[in-house]
């Protein structure tokens, strides 16, 4: 039994049916609660219920002693402080038989806002259905702090039945956030500014939204920061200049911001600017050697890679040196691609969906590519069953426990 309980890989198998295995057993024979001290520090009490931890606590049958109601404890303030939740992460609140999936979030198929969440496992190409999104959105971005999924702003129908992509849309500063070991959202603390087409990244657990286009199209140059431990927005050092479009990425601690189109400019811009968060400064860089709007950028290792973004006239990307401040051109794409979901596993930039232009026409990417940024090289992983765009993707771990494999070997007939 205690074996069972300290092993990472339990299939199938869910905390709560554990604990209920340790009570029964227990139970059965008074001898066996010499064993219950040992056997309640492997169950993960930050997997079950406040409701479940509550009873147990509060139940006779099996005494507990001070160390593992120190440990109840614990777990029932986990519950009560759900905001706190990301930066309070240990062995007893981590899924158990739990793998890396690349969650795709949002964006459009079909000319549809997309409403499911779904996962993909780069290894074994299979799919499952993750979630449901509180509410469709585009020009949205996503972070994971803890192995919590936050989504923030973008572009949601004015319409809620109105599912089209083509919709009037509008600009939200709502953020949700998604608990895989329970499969629920939450809503946090709303944004200061109603964002889409802005930038977003991860520094010491604080996640920074920067820029980007506002309700009635008006063009920001603020950034604020959210706190998780107060679930709370503040501003942050503005930028110097108004923006949207742009990409992020962080190295070391420091952002680094590229490209995008400067209020009441037409053309994008190759600028690129750094942040230090202990500094409280943004700094120029070197820039680019190519404009870019609506691009993606990626750290590996010590390098940040810039991908592709709209109306650029070639499929050039390039990579930076923070250390030297210095740009090199990279291994061109075969084809062109905007609007698509980026994503980073071990040493690979994975590049998922998309449009393209084909005879003067948006045309849908249907594949997932990938490019070795070791060995400077792009290789097509598979297809995709939905023509996704617009769309973010992070990676999460999810555990097996409600997964059906046969059902979600291949991604669902029909998306909402």
């Amino acid at each position: 039994m205690i074996k069972l309980l300290q092993s990472e890989n339990i299939p199938k198998v869910t905390e709560q049916s554990l604990l209920d295995l340790v009570l029964k057993w227990l139970q059965y024979e008074r001898t066996r609660l010499l064993h219950a001290r040992i056997l309640f520090e492997n169950v993960r009490f930050g997997l079950l219920t406040l409701e479940t931890l509550r009873k147990l606590y509060t139940q006779s049958e099996v005494p507990l002693t001070p160390s593992i109601k120190s440990l109840l404890i614990k777990a029932i303030n986990y519950h009560s402080f759900p905001s706190k939740q990301p930066i309070l992460q240990d062995k007893y609140s981590t899924l158990r038989n739990q793998k890396g999936w690349i969650l795709l979030v949002g964006g459009s198929a079909n000319g549809e806002l997309v409403e499911n969440v779904l996962g993909f496992d780069v290894y074994s190409h299979k799919w499952r259905m993750v979630t449901n999104l509180k509410m469709k959105v585009q020009h949205h971005c996503t972070c994971v702090i803890g192995n919590f999924l936050y989504v923030l702003g973008g572009e949601t129908p004015e319409n809620l039945e109105n599912n089209s992509s083509d919709a009037c849309l509008t600009p939200t500063n709502v953020v949700y956030r998604f608990d895989p070991r329970f499969n629920q959202w939450m809503q946090v603390s709303a944004m200061m500014e109603k964002r889409s087409q802005f930038s977003c990244c991860v520094v010491n657990s604080h996640i920074f939204a920067i820029g980007g286009r506002g309700d009635q199209l008006p063009i920001h140059s603020t950034v604020e920061v959210y706190d998780v431990s107060r679930d709370t927005w503040t501003k942050s050092k503005e930028l110097p200049f108004k923006i949207h479009g742009q990409a992020c990425a962080v190295h070391n601690t420091i952002i680094y911001i590229s490209g995008g189109k400067l209020d009441g400019q037409v053309n994008s811009c190759k600028d690129v600017y750094s942040y230090n968060p202990l500094e409280g400064q943004w700094k120029k860089q070197a820039s680019m050697s190519i404009a870019r709007f609506g691009h993606q950028m990626a750290t590996v290792n010590d390098s940040i890679f810039t991908f592709l973004g709209i109306y650029e006239p070639f499929s050039d990307i390039e990579k930076y040196d923070p250390f030297n401040n210095q740009w090199t051109r990279l291994r061109p794409m075969s084809f062109d691609r905007f609007c698509y979901g980026l994503v980073v596993v071990e040493q690979t930039v994975l590049l998922l969906g998309g449009k393209k232009w084909q005879d003067s026409q948006e045309v849908a990417t249907h594949n997932i590519v990938g490019y070795d940024s070791e060995n400077d090289c792009w290789e097509e992983i598979c297809s995709l069953a939905f023509p996704f765009c617009g769309l973010k993707c992070d990676v999460l771990q999810l555990s097996d426990s409600n997964e059906n494999e046969d059902k979600h070997t291949k991604p669902c007939t029909q998306i909402k």
